[in-house]
Protein backbone atom coordinates (compact mmCIF):
# COMPACT_ATOMS: atom_id res chain seq x y z
CA UNK A 1 0.00 0.00 0.00
CA UNK A 2 2.78 2.39 0.70
CA UNK A 3 3.79 1.99 -2.82
CA UNK A 4 0.32 3.32 -4.06
CA UNK A 5 0.44 6.28 -1.52
CA UNK A 6 3.87 7.58 -2.54
CA UNK A 7 2.59 7.81 -5.63
CA UNK A 8 -0.67 9.28 -4.66
CA UNK A 9 1.52 11.76 -2.75
CA UNK A 10 4.09 12.49 -5.87
CA UNK A 11 0.66 13.39 -7.96
CA UNK A 12 -0.39 15.38 -5.29
CA UNK A 13 2.47 17.47 -4.38
CA UNK A 14 3.36 18.15 -8.01
CA UNK A 15 0.03 19.37 -9.24
CA UNK A 16 -0.02 23.03 -10.22
CA UNK A 17 -3.41 23.48 -9.22
CA UNK A 18 -5.06 23.84 -5.89
CA UNK A 19 -6.91 21.89 -3.75
CA UNK A 20 -10.01 22.72 -4.97
CA UNK A 21 -9.12 22.51 -8.47
CA UNK A 22 -7.86 18.75 -8.13
CA UNK A 23 -9.90 16.02 -9.22
CA UNK A 24 -10.96 13.08 -7.48
CA UNK A 25 -9.95 10.03 -8.23
CA UNK A 26 -12.83 7.18 -8.75
CA UNK A 27 -13.14 4.71 -6.17
CA UNK A 28 -12.06 1.94 -9.39
CA UNK A 29 -9.65 2.99 -12.40
CA UNK A 30 -11.93 3.80 -15.48
CA UNK A 31 -10.59 3.65 -18.87
CA UNK A 32 -10.39 6.95 -20.40
CA UNK A 33 -13.45 7.59 -22.49
CA UNK A 34 -12.80 6.42 -25.87
CA UNK A 35 -15.71 7.29 -28.75
CA UNK A 36 -17.47 4.05 -29.38
CA UNK A 37 -17.55 3.43 -33.24
CA UNK A 38 -19.33 0.45 -32.81
CA UNK A 39 -22.63 1.90 -31.12
CA UNK A 40 -25.66 0.36 -32.31
CA UNK A 41 -28.17 3.35 -34.30
CA UNK A 42 -30.69 2.36 -32.23
CA UNK A 43 -28.62 4.05 -29.22
CA UNK A 44 -27.46 6.94 -31.40
CA UNK A 45 -30.91 7.54 -32.26
CA UNK A 46 -31.97 6.56 -28.71
CA UNK A 47 -34.83 9.39 -26.90
CA UNK A 48 -33.39 10.79 -23.14
CA UNK A 49 -35.80 9.63 -20.68
CA UNK A 50 -36.25 12.67 -18.26
CA UNK A 51 -34.92 12.30 -14.91
CA UNK A 52 -35.20 14.63 -11.82
CA UNK A 53 -32.17 15.14 -9.86
CA UNK A 54 -34.38 15.46 -6.79
CA UNK A 55 -31.62 14.83 -3.94
CA UNK A 56 -28.91 14.37 -5.90
CA UNK A 57 -30.24 10.95 -7.01
CA UNK A 58 -30.60 11.10 -10.79
CA UNK A 59 -28.52 8.22 -11.42
CA UNK A 60 -30.89 6.23 -8.93
CA UNK A 61 -33.75 7.30 -10.40
CA UNK A 62 -32.23 6.07 -13.56
CA UNK A 63 -32.13 2.47 -12.12
CA UNK A 64 -35.29 2.97 -10.01
CA UNK A 65 -37.10 3.23 -13.52
CA UNK A 66 -35.72 -0.31 -15.13
CA UNK A 67 -36.38 -2.18 -12.38
CA UNK A 68 -40.04 -1.09 -11.80
CA UNK A 69 -40.51 -1.47 -15.52
CA UNK A 70 -39.28 -4.96 -15.13
CA UNK A 71 -41.65 -5.81 -12.00
CA UNK A 72 -44.55 -4.50 -14.13
CA UNK A 73 -43.63 -6.76 -17.52
CA UNK A 74 -42.73 -9.68 -15.08
CA UNK A 75 -38.86 -9.85 -16.51
CA UNK A 76 -37.93 -9.96 -12.81
CA UNK A 77 -39.64 -12.36 -11.39
CA UNK A 78 -36.84 -15.03 -11.22
CA UNK A 79 -34.54 -12.72 -9.32
CA UNK A 80 -37.17 -11.09 -6.96
CA UNK A 81 -36.46 -14.01 -3.96
CA UNK A 82 -32.53 -13.47 -4.45
CA UNK A 83 -30.64 -11.87 -1.49
CA UNK A 84 -29.76 -8.81 -2.94
CA UNK A 85 -33.61 -7.71 -4.17
CA UNK A 86 -35.07 -8.95 -0.89
CA UNK A 87 -32.51 -6.76 1.20
CA UNK A 88 -34.15 -3.96 -1.80
CA UNK A 89 -37.48 -4.87 -0.68
CA UNK A 90 -36.89 -4.25 2.83
CA UNK A 91 -35.23 -1.21 2.52
CA UNK A 92 -38.58 -0.41 0.21
CA UNK A 93 -40.80 -1.51 2.99
CA UNK A 94 -38.50 0.68 5.69
CA UNK A 95 -38.19 4.10 3.63
CA UNK A 96 -41.32 3.85 1.29
CA UNK A 97 -44.06 1.85 2.81
CA UNK A 98 -43.53 2.97 6.93
CA UNK A 99 -41.61 -0.07 8.14
CA UNK A 100 -44.49 -2.24 7.18
CA UNK A 101 -43.09 -5.50 6.54
CA UNK A 102 -46.66 -6.92 5.24
CA UNK A 103 -45.89 -4.86 1.55
CA UNK A 104 -44.70 -7.53 -0.67
CA UNK A 105 -42.95 -7.22 -4.23
CA UNK A 106 -46.53 -8.11 -5.71
CA UNK A 107 -48.27 -5.37 -3.28
CA UNK A 108 -45.39 -2.77 -4.84
CA UNK A 109 -46.39 -3.85 -8.63
CA UNK A 110 -50.44 -3.12 -7.66
CA UNK A 111 -49.22 -0.01 -6.39
CA UNK A 112 -47.37 1.39 -9.53
CA UNK A 113 -50.21 0.59 -11.79
CA UNK A 114 -52.32 2.53 -9.14
CA UNK A 115 -49.73 4.61 -9.50
CA UNK A 116 -48.05 5.35 -13.15
CA UNK A 117 -46.21 8.99 -12.22
CA UNK A 118 -42.81 8.19 -12.63
CA UNK A 119 -41.66 11.31 -10.87
CA UNK A 120 -43.65 9.94 -8.06
CA UNK A 121 -41.74 7.05 -7.63
CA UNK A 122 -38.59 9.17 -7.99
CA UNK A 123 -39.92 11.37 -5.19
CA UNK A 124 -41.31 8.19 -2.99
CA UNK A 125 -38.85 5.18 -3.64
CA UNK A 126 -35.62 7.46 -4.11
CA UNK A 127 -34.59 7.22 -0.73
CA UNK A 128 -34.59 3.24 -0.22
CA UNK A 129 -32.72 2.72 -3.81
CA UNK A 130 -30.00 4.82 -2.29
CA UNK A 131 -30.03 3.33 1.37
CA UNK A 132 -29.58 0.15 -0.39
CA UNK A 133 -26.69 1.04 -2.52
CA UNK A 134 -25.47 2.77 0.92
CA UNK A 135 -25.67 -0.72 2.34
CA UNK A 136 -23.82 -2.38 -1.19
CA UNK A 137 -21.13 -0.21 -0.83
CA UNK A 138 -20.59 -1.02 2.85
CA UNK A 139 -19.88 -4.67 1.98
CA UNK A 140 -17.47 -3.83 -0.59
CA UNK A 141 -14.15 -4.23 0.44
CA UNK A 142 -12.62 -3.23 -2.68
CA UNK A 143 -14.57 0.11 -2.43
CA UNK A 144 -13.63 0.73 1.27
CA UNK A 145 -9.92 0.71 0.34
CA UNK A 146 -10.49 2.54 -2.87
CA UNK A 147 -11.85 5.50 -0.84
CA UNK A 148 -9.43 5.41 1.74
CA UNK A 149 -6.64 6.47 -0.93
CA UNK A 150 -8.72 8.53 -3.40
CA UNK A 151 -10.86 10.47 -0.86
CA UNK A 152 -9.88 10.17 3.04
CA UNK A 153 -6.11 11.19 2.54
CA UNK A 154 -6.05 13.72 -0.30
CA UNK A 155 -9.21 15.29 0.12
CA UNK A 156 -9.68 15.44 3.88
CA UNK A 157 -6.61 14.82 5.73
CA UNK A 158 -4.13 16.65 3.30
CA UNK A 159 -6.68 19.70 2.60
CA UNK A 160 -7.01 19.86 6.65
CA UNK A 161 -3.04 20.17 7.25
CA UNK A 162 -2.59 22.38 4.36
CA UNK A 163 -5.38 24.44 5.14
CA UNK A 164 -4.63 24.71 9.43
CA UNK A 165 -8.16 26.15 9.63
CA UNK A 166 -10.51 25.38 12.54
CA UNK A 167 -12.83 22.80 11.77
CA UNK A 168 -16.30 23.06 12.69
CA UNK A 169 -17.60 20.53 15.52
CA UNK A 170 -20.35 19.18 12.66
CA UNK A 171 -17.29 18.03 10.57
CA UNK A 172 -17.61 14.44 10.25
CA UNK A 173 -14.02 13.96 11.44
CA UNK A 174 -13.72 17.23 13.69
CA UNK A 175 -11.88 15.45 16.35
CA UNK A 176 -9.77 12.77 14.32
CA UNK A 177 -8.90 16.07 12.37
CA UNK A 178 -7.79 18.12 15.19
CA UNK A 179 -5.43 15.65 16.59
CA UNK A 180 -3.79 15.00 13.69
CA UNK A 181 -3.36 19.05 12.87
CA UNK A 182 -1.66 19.11 16.34
CA UNK A 183 0.78 16.07 15.92
CA UNK A 184 1.48 17.62 12.38
CA UNK A 185 2.34 20.80 14.12
CA UNK A 186 4.59 19.28 16.42
CA UNK A 187 6.11 16.74 14.17
CA UNK A 188 8.47 19.63 12.07
CA UNK A 189 7.81 16.98 9.03
CA UNK A 190 6.45 17.88 5.61
CA UNK A 191 3.00 16.84 4.81
CA UNK A 192 4.18 13.76 3.06
CA UNK A 193 6.85 12.79 5.44
CA UNK A 194 4.06 13.16 8.31
CA UNK A 195 1.15 10.81 6.24
CA UNK A 196 4.23 8.17 5.52
CA UNK A 197 4.36 7.72 9.55
CA UNK A 198 0.34 8.16 10.35
CA UNK A 199 -0.01 5.65 7.55
CA UNK A 200 -1.28 3.01 10.41
CA UNK A 201 -2.99 5.69 12.56
CA UNK A 202 -4.91 6.75 9.70
CA UNK A 203 -6.14 3.06 7.94
CA UNK A 204 -6.87 2.39 11.47
CA UNK A 205 -9.04 5.22 11.95
CA UNK A 206 -10.97 4.65 8.42
CA UNK A 207 -11.52 1.06 9.06
CA UNK A 208 -13.09 1.37 12.37
CA UNK A 209 -14.99 4.65 12.14
CA UNK A 210 -14.05 7.35 9.14
CA UNK A 211 -15.88 4.58 6.52
CA UNK A 212 -18.61 4.48 8.40
CA UNK A 213 -19.47 7.51 8.71
CA UNK A 214 -18.48 8.29 5.17
CA UNK A 215 -21.21 6.01 4.18
CA UNK A 216 -23.62 7.51 6.73
CA UNK A 217 -23.20 10.57 4.97
CA UNK A 218 -23.66 8.98 1.67
CA UNK A 219 -27.29 8.32 2.72
CA UNK A 220 -27.86 11.93 2.41
CA UNK A 221 -28.05 13.79 -0.22
CA UNK A 222 -24.45 13.56 -1.69
CA UNK A 223 -23.48 13.41 -5.44
CA UNK A 224 -23.40 9.44 -6.96
CA UNK A 225 -20.63 8.65 -9.00
CA UNK A 226 -20.46 6.51 -12.37
CA UNK A 227 -18.67 3.63 -9.85
CA UNK A 228 -21.31 3.69 -7.21
CA UNK A 229 -24.40 3.44 -9.92
CA UNK A 230 -22.46 0.64 -11.19
CA UNK A 231 -22.02 -1.38 -8.13
CA UNK A 232 -25.54 -0.56 -7.44
CA UNK A 233 -26.30 -1.89 -10.80
CA UNK A 234 -24.09 -4.94 -10.69
CA UNK A 235 -25.68 -6.02 -7.13
CA UNK A 236 -29.07 -6.55 -8.82
CA UNK A 237 -27.65 -8.08 -12.14
CA UNK A 238 -28.08 -5.18 -14.34
CA UNK A 239 -25.86 -4.63 -17.42
CA UNK A 240 -25.28 -0.92 -16.90
CA UNK A 241 -23.84 1.77 -19.76
CA UNK A 242 -22.82 5.05 -18.77
CA UNK A 243 -22.03 7.38 -21.68
CA UNK A 244 -20.71 10.74 -21.78
CA UNK A 245 -21.53 13.77 -24.14
CA UNK A 246 -23.07 13.67 -27.87
CA UNK A 247 -20.27 11.46 -28.95
CA UNK A 248 -21.54 8.45 -26.66
CA UNK A 249 -18.50 7.76 -24.96
CA UNK A 250 -18.44 4.92 -22.71
CA UNK A 251 -16.96 5.70 -19.62
CA UNK A 252 -18.65 3.14 -17.20
CA UNK A 253 -19.80 -0.39 -17.93
CA UNK A 254 -20.11 -3.79 -15.84
CA UNK A 255 -20.24 -5.85 -18.90
CA UNK A 256 -18.27 -8.69 -17.47
CA UNK A 257 -19.59 -7.95 -13.62
CA UNK A 258 -21.96 -10.77 -12.94
CA UNK A 259 -22.96 -14.16 -14.66
CA UNK A 260 -26.48 -13.32 -15.58
CA UNK A 261 -27.52 -9.98 -16.07
CA UNK A 262 -31.11 -7.92 -16.84
CA UNK A 263 -31.12 -5.24 -19.50
CA UNK A 264 -29.03 -3.46 -20.94
CA UNK A 265 -29.51 -0.33 -19.22
CA UNK A 266 -28.33 2.96 -20.87
CA UNK A 267 -27.22 5.84 -19.26
CA UNK A 268 -26.19 9.11 -20.57
CA UNK A 269 -23.90 12.18 -18.48
CA UNK A 270 -24.65 15.34 -21.23
CA UNK A 271 -23.86 18.32 -18.28
CA UNK A 272 -23.06 18.72 -14.55
CA UNK A 273 -22.97 14.91 -13.61
CA UNK A 274 -26.48 14.85 -13.83
CA UNK A 275 -27.76 11.14 -15.89
CA UNK A 276 -30.47 10.30 -17.66
CA UNK A 277 -31.93 7.28 -19.22
CA UNK A 278 -31.31 6.36 -22.51
CA UNK A 279 -34.80 4.85 -24.04
CA UNK A 280 -34.57 3.12 -27.66
CA UNK A 281 -38.28 2.86 -27.61
CA UNK A 282 -39.41 5.97 -29.06
CA UNK A 283 -43.53 5.48 -27.65
CA UNK A 284 -42.03 4.25 -24.29
CA UNK A 285 -39.95 7.31 -23.97
CA UNK A 286 -42.79 9.46 -25.00
CA UNK A 287 -44.83 7.98 -22.28
CA UNK A 288 -42.40 8.30 -19.62
CA UNK A 289 -41.41 12.15 -20.53
CA UNK A 290 -45.17 13.09 -20.49
CA UNK A 291 -45.38 13.23 -16.94
CA UNK A 292 -42.07 15.77 -16.75
CA UNK A 293 -44.79 18.75 -18.48
CA UNK A 294 -46.42 18.82 -15.27
CA UNK A 295 -46.06 20.99 -11.89
CA UNK A 296 -43.39 18.64 -9.56
CA UNK A 297 -45.37 16.58 -7.06
CA UNK A 298 -46.54 17.41 -3.52
CA UNK A 299 -44.55 15.69 -0.75
CA UNK A 300 -47.02 15.73 1.69
CA UNK A 301 -49.77 14.64 -0.78
CA UNK A 302 -47.92 11.62 -2.07
CA UNK A 303 -46.98 10.57 1.65
CA UNK A 304 -50.83 10.90 2.42
CA UNK A 305 -51.26 8.52 -0.93
CA UNK A 306 -48.86 5.88 0.46
CA UNK A 307 -50.41 5.93 3.93
CA UNK A 308 -53.47 5.34 2.41
CA UNK A 309 -52.59 2.37 0.30
CA UNK A 310 -51.00 0.71 3.38
CA UNK A 311 -53.82 1.45 5.89
CA UNK A 312 -54.91 -2.32 5.00
CA UNK A 313 -51.18 -3.79 5.69
CA UNK A 314 -50.78 -4.63 9.68
CA UNK A 315 -48.04 -2.58 11.09
CA UNK A 316 -44.97 -3.68 11.84
CA UNK A 317 -43.85 -4.25 15.54
CA UNK A 318 -39.91 -5.61 14.58
CA UNK A 319 -38.12 -3.83 13.00
CA UNK A 320 -37.29 -5.05 8.93
CA UNK A 321 -34.99 -8.38 9.11
CA UNK A 322 -33.76 -10.01 5.72
CA UNK A 323 -31.69 -12.80 5.07
CA UNK A 324 -29.26 -10.50 2.77
CA UNK A 325 -25.80 -11.14 1.57
CA UNK A 326 -25.23 -7.39 2.58
CA UNK A 327 -24.46 -6.72 6.22
CA UNK A 328 -26.30 -3.66 7.82
CA UNK A 329 -24.45 -0.85 9.46
CA UNK A 330 -25.01 -1.57 12.90
CA UNK A 331 -25.90 1.93 14.51
CA UNK A 332 -23.13 3.26 16.69
CA UNK A 333 -24.06 4.46 20.32
CA UNK A 334 -22.09 7.36 21.79
CA UNK A 335 -20.08 5.22 23.79
CA UNK A 336 -19.12 2.67 20.87
CA UNK A 337 -18.74 5.67 18.91
CA UNK A 338 -16.47 7.18 21.45
CA UNK A 339 -14.14 4.13 21.83
CA UNK A 340 -13.47 3.58 18.16
CA UNK A 341 -12.40 6.86 17.95
CA UNK A 342 -10.07 6.85 20.71
CA UNK A 343 -8.30 3.58 19.09
CA UNK A 344 -7.92 5.47 16.45
CA UNK A 345 -6.22 8.31 17.41
CA UNK A 346 -3.98 6.11 19.96
CA UNK A 347 -0.48 5.85 18.71
CA UNK A 348 1.56 2.40 19.01
CA UNK A 349 3.49 3.87 22.08
CA UNK A 350 2.82 2.42 25.51
CA UNK A 351 1.23 5.10 27.59
CA UNK A 352 1.93 3.76 30.98
CA UNK A 353 -1.21 3.75 31.95
CA UNK A 354 -3.56 1.50 33.88
CA UNK A 355 -6.89 0.66 31.99
CA UNK A 356 -9.27 0.48 35.42
CA UNK A 357 -12.15 -0.55 33.31
CA UNK A 358 -10.54 -4.67 33.03
CA UNK A 359 -9.92 -4.19 37.10
CA UNK A 360 -13.52 -3.56 37.23
CA UNK A 361 -14.95 -6.70 38.94
CA UNK A 362 -18.35 -7.44 36.49
CA UNK A 363 -21.35 -7.53 39.27
CA UNK A 364 -22.99 -10.84 39.72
Amino acid sequence: MLNVLYQLYANWFSSETGPNERLQIQPQPQPQPQPQPNTSTALLNANIGKITGHANNCGVHCILHFIHDGLLKGTLDNYLATPNYQLLLAKIQQHTFNGKTAVKWQDIKQFLRQNPNPIEHEYLFGKAYRHFLCEILNQDANYKEAKLIAYFIPDVIVQALESQSSLSKTHPYFEFLNQQIIEFNSSKQTIEQFLTTQEQVITTYWQNFGFYQFIEQLKGNSMLSSDELTNCAQALSIKLDIYYGQQFQLISNNLNSCETTLGPLNLINLHHNHFEWLIENSTVANKHNQYYQQPRPNKSQLLTKVKDYTLAFPQSSNPVLVNATAVAIEPLTSRKNKQLKQAALRTQKPTGKVDKAKNKKKPS
